[in-house]
C-alpha cells in the first residue's frame, strides 16, 4: 500500500515537472534545429600597456565555454531565454526564423539594476551604473531551415572595477 502511494506521488511529480518545462521556450519551435556557437574577444583590462602580441591574441575569438548567455527575438525583449553553453561554447536548440540578440547579461535584470540605482535619487554619484552590460551582445539572424551559427561577444572591461596597476 505504502509503495503504491510513493509510486503515485513520484509519477505525479514527474508529470508536473515535464509539463512545467514545456512552456518556457517561447522563442523556440520544434520545427527548426539550430546549433549556436558563442565565441568571445576582449579588451585588455590589465595594468601596464601590453605588447602587440597580447593585444592581437585578445582579438582572436575563443569559445565561451560553460557559460550562460541569453537570447531574445529582437521585437520582444520581454521573452528572454537563458542558454547554458557546453565546454566548446555551443548549444543546440530549436529557433524560429528571425532576428535575435544574444547577450552575456540578462537585459531585463540590467534594466532593473539601472532603475533601482536611479530610484535612489541624489547622492548616487559614487555608484557605477550597470548600463555598460548592454554593450556585450551580438545579432543573430536565423534562416528558414535553422543551421549552424556563430556569434562573437566582445567583452569590455568593467568600468566599475578599480583600474589594475
Amino acid at each position: 500500500m505504502r509503495s503504491n502511494i510513493l509510486y503515485t506521488i513520484a509519477i505525479s511529480l514527474m508529470a508536473i515537472l515535464i509539463s512545467s518545462c514545456g512552456g518556457r521556450k517561447a522563442v523556440m519551435d520544434d520545427e527548426y534545429n539550430t546549433i549556436l556557437a558563442v565565441t568571445y574577444t576582449s579588451e585588455y583590462c590589465g595594468g601596464a600597456y601590453p605588447d602587440d602580441e597580447i593585444l592581437e591574441e585578445l582579438q582572436v575569438p575563443k569559445p565561451l565555454g560553460k557559460e550562460t548567455v541569453y537570447i531574445f527575438k529582437n521585437e520582444n525583449v520581454e521573452d528572454i531565454t537563458a542558454l547554458q553553453l557546453n565546454k566548446e561554447g555551443q548549444v543546440s536548440l530549436d529557433l524560429k526564423p528571425g532576428k535575435y540578440s544574444v547577450c552575456k547579461y540578462h537585459h531585463l535584470q540590467v534594466a532593473q539594476e539601472m532603475e533601482d540605482l536611479l530610484s535612489k535619487g541624489p547622492g548616487t554619484d559614487g555608484l557605477c551604473p550597470p548600463d555598460w552590460k548592454f554593450e556585450i551582445s551580438a545579432e543573430l539572424e536565423v534562416g528558414e531551415n535553422g543551421g549552424e551559427y556563430t556569434v562573437n561577444l566582445h567583452l569590455i572591461c568593467d568600468p566599475c572595477q578599480e583600474p589594475k596597476p
